[in-house]
């Protein structure tokens, strides 16, 4: 997996993962919907997830710890904050194209806590995507 330096934008290397026997591998972040198809071929998606909220809680939490982390100055992190604040619905709707289901941080305990005690078979057909259907002629609608 990549390394990455938040405050110089740049990743640094890559490193191994070890889950050691832990039943899951949980990838967040604006870019874990990237890996979702590729992980339900590999039969590795137990679940995928896109946390929904209010957009100024969101804001709010993101600066607060970028702040805290001395991500990047001041300034930048205000601009990039209403960026993203600005872009939210967007990016949610991007992320549920890709395959990620849309939910509260309830909901998404919830589903990680089933997703660990769920047979992987069941699982495999919980995170299938959908096919296209059909209509009367026969062409995807």
């Amino acid at each position: 997996m990549p390394l990455y330096d938040i405050p110089t934008s740049s990743r640094t290397g890559s490193a191994s993962l070890a889950l050691k026997g832990s039943p899951l591998c949980v990838a967040e972040g604006i870019f874990a919907a990237e890996i979702i198809d590729r992980c339900r071929e590999l039969g590795l998606l137990a679940d995928a997830l896109c946390l929904t909220g209010r957009p100024l809680t969101t804001f709010r939490r993101r600066l607060v710890r970028d702040l805290r982390e001395g991500r990047k100055p001041v300034p930048y992190l205000l601009r990039r904050g209403l960026r993203l604040l600005r872009a939210e619905r967007g990016i949610i709707t991007r992320q549920t194209g890709l395959g990620a289901h849309p939910c509260d941080a309830a909901s998404a305990l919830h589903r990680i806590a089933t997703a660990a005690t769920t047979p992987a078979a069941h699982l495999a057909r919980l995170t299938a995507r959908p096919r296209a259907r059909t209509s009367r002629r026969g062409t995807a609608g």
